[in-house]
């Protein structure tokens, strides 16, 4: 590497960002639970299958989306109805999912989560 080359590249910025991740968990309004559901939104850093998921609004969602470090995925999340059927949509949704993000069915273990109760 000539001298001008690295001269240059070492003028470069040192600033390097990473996103921080603000965590967001959904409240299911009357307007949802009228639709029946809720988009549900996941996100992990590419480089490394076993960091941690992160649930996202929306608006990180695809902030983070456009990012190279970074997996995405969102699922419809069942939330009205019997809890068989509730059960059945969110596992196959989870499942789903986990095809793009694999973490994700380790972070949605629990299928009932904000099942409008009669």
């Amino acid at each position: 590497m000539d001298k001008t080359r690295y001269t240059d590249i070492a003028k470069l910025s040192r600033d390097f960002n990473v996103n921080e991740v603000k965590v967001y968990l959904p409240a299911p309004n009357q307007n949802d639970y009228n639709a029946g559901y809720i988009t549900r939104f996941f996100v992990q850093r590419v480089n490394d299958p076993a960091s941690t998921v992160y649930e996202v609004n929306s608006s990180t969602y695809v902030e983070l989306s456009h990012n190279s470090f970074f997996t995405t995925v969102d699922l419809d999340w069942q939330i009205v109805g019997s809890v068989e059927k509730i059960k059945e949509v969110n596992f196959k949704s989870v499942k789903f999912a986990s095809q793009k993000l694999p973490a994700v069915m380790l972070y949605l273990p629990y299928y009932l989560q904000f099942r409008k109760k009669d």
